[in-house]
């Protein structure tokens, strides 16, 4: 599975301001592929399959 991290990470920068994100967990479709969201404090962890990724909030 292929997806742009460039552009999930300006995806990501909406996260804290879309009213669609409020809860502490959700998820999102992005580029076809399923994402669970963890909002953690300072980062986002990021499930795509078994891969977690970590973005800044």
């Amino acid at each position: 599975m292929q997806i742009d991290l460039s552009a999930l990470a300006t995806f990501v920068e909406t996260l804290d301001c879309n009213a669609e994100f409020e809860d502490d967990a959700f998820a999102f479709t992005f580029d076809d592929v399923r994402v669970y969201c963890e909002r953690k404090r300072r980062h986002f962890n990021l499930h795509i399959g078994a891969e977690v990724l970590q973005m800044p909030r």
